[in-house]
């Protein structure tokens, strides 16, 4: 690789991390192709991206950026998993790492925080963005529902003591 390609490289590398909200590192232990494309395709289901990486040329888009901090732990054969959603990003990324022996957790940095393997496995247990919505929408449904029966109920009541009186 010359010096332009490198140069081109480190740039495209800058314009992702300007993009994404959370960067993950896994280290390859000898996945096949079928394997790397297989989880390539998963990844991108989630709207994440699944790179194979140069660490020097990495460490150098990342120098200066909220990601430096990443630098240090980089070292073997690297793939970097960058998303906008951490948490989906995270679960796919656990369950990988738990259904195969292919990939190592190494660092992530998410929420502007850098998280180890455990801070990893954690953020995978949270609820995802769309479960999140989910809950937030019966809980607003459930409010408003609430409110109709309580602005109805006096009505009900007048009614039930008009045909009480009624029956009289």
């Amino acid at each position: 690789m010359n010096r332009v390609s490198k140069k081109k490289l480190v740039a495209i590398y800058s314009k992702i991390f300007a993009d994404s909200e959370a960067l993950f590192f896994v280290e390859n232990l000898g996945m096949s192709v079928l394997e790397s494309r297989s989880m390539r395709l998963q990844f991108s289901q989630i709207g994440s991206k699944f790179l194979f990486v140069k660490n020097s040329l990495v460490g150098i888009a990342l120098d200066g950026t909220r990601f430096n901090s990443i630098i240090e732990s980089l070292k073997g054969p690297t793939i970097l998993i960058t998303s906008n959603d951490p948490v989906s990003t995270s679960k796919l990324i656990v369950s990988l790492y738990n259904s195969d022996n292919k990939i190592k957790l190494i660092t992530a940095h998410a929420f502007g925080e850098q998280l180890d393997k455990d801070g990893i496995v954690s953020l995978s247990k949270m609820p995802t963005q769309d479960e999140v919505r989910a809950q937030i929408a019966c809980l607003v449904n459930a409010a408003a529902s609430k409110v109709v029966l309580t602005l109805s109920e006096p009505a009900r009541q007048l009614g039930r003591v008009v045909k009480h009186y009624s029956k009289k």
